[in-house]
């Protein structure tokens, strides 16, 4: 009978372990900082900070109602010694995914020349499906993935400078082969460098069960443990 319990139990974990919207953010590392609650606008040189890369949550757990380009779906670095190094790819309409956000804006505009550097990375508890890293699809993706009511840049130059022939100027943004960790090293002199990360729901917490549900659950699971060890424990006393 002991067996059948701790069946049980093993469910009762299962179950409660569950999250509706996923692992999330699991660790920052270097100038990424995590931001629980973000300003109301983060478009150019509103939301500023010479040494930091703030990381913030945006829309969980959503079915998106359309496709979404994204311009990274392969681990390695962009840009590589010779060319961009970008795989772009579509996430389709009706997957649900995680979004999450990266922004450097340093203080006031400098010149090229003078840019500041900062490095850090971001590591998630669920797969990375794509990373949005140019200016088009991240003013595309605003209204989809983006925060309600937050204020986003919509420009031409506010997405990474991916250039192999930049030299110090570029960009630079990693995807691990694990796909859950995204280390960026971003040179900035006036307009942000945004970055939009998309994950996977893991499909047992992509449709959360109500309280009283998944309680119910828990309960039925323990019983029905329970009741095979208990039919199994009566079954060898009678052989």
């Amino acid at each position: 009978m002991k067996s059948g319990i701790r069946n049980a139990l093993a469910a009762l974990a299962i179950v409660a372990g569950s999250s509706s919207a996923g692992a999330g953010i699991v660790s920052t590392s270097g100038a990424v900082q995590f931001v629980a609650s973000p300003p109301s606008d983060v478009s150019s040189n509103q939301w500023e900070s010479n040494t930091i890369i703030r990381a913030f949550d945006e829309q969980q757990g959503l079915t998106l109602p359309q496709d979404v380009a994204v311009d990274i779906t392969l681990p390695g670095t962009s840009p590589g010694a010779t060319t961009d190094n970008l795989s772009p790819g579509v996430i389709p309409a009706g997957m649900i995914v995680n979004s999450y956000a990266l922004h450097f804006d340093v203080n006031g505009t400098r010149a090229t020349d003078n840019a500041l550097e900062a490095t850090g990375s971001v590591t998630l508890g669920d797969d990375i499906l794509g990373l949005i890293v140019i200016s088009d699809n991240l003013n595309s993706s605003n209204g989809i993935l983006g925060l309600p009511g937050l204020t986003y840049a919509n420009g031409p130059d506010h997405g990474l400078e991916i250039n192999p022939a930049g030299g110090g100027t570029s960009d630079f943004i990693t995807l691990s082969s694990d796909r859950r960790t995204v280390t960026v090293d971003l040179m900035n002199a006036s307009f942000s460098d945004d970055v939009r990360i998309l994950t996977a729901v893991p499909a047992a917490s992509a449709v959360p069960l109500p309280a009283a549900a998944w309680q119910g659950s828990i309960i039925l699971s323990i019983l029905v443990g329970v009741g095979i060890a208990r039919g199994e424990w009566v079954r060898r006393r009678l052989s």
